[in-house]
């Protein structure tokens, strides 16, 4: 979540990027990969309201950097 803390900005990710994620973090199998980019891909936020998505972001981006410094 701290690299693509939204939605909209996973689908914007590249396609070789997002694989070269999933290897990183132990998926191994071309199915499972393709499997989840589709569901990437066709995924719709429940919201387009900037009012909910900028603050719910911001506060990812602050779990992370604390679940960072924790692990």
């Amino acid at each position: 979540m701290g690299r693509w803390p939204t939605l909209k900005a996973v689908q914007l990710a590249r396609r070789t990027t997002l694989e070269h994620f999933c290897r990183a973090h132990h998926v191994r199998s071309a199915d499972v990969i393709t499997t989840r980019l589709e569901a990437i891909k066709n995924a719709r936020a429940l919201t387009t309201d900037d009012g909910i998505i900028t603050p719910n972001a911001l506060l990812v981006q602050a779990l992370v950097a604390q679940l960072r410094v924790t692990l």
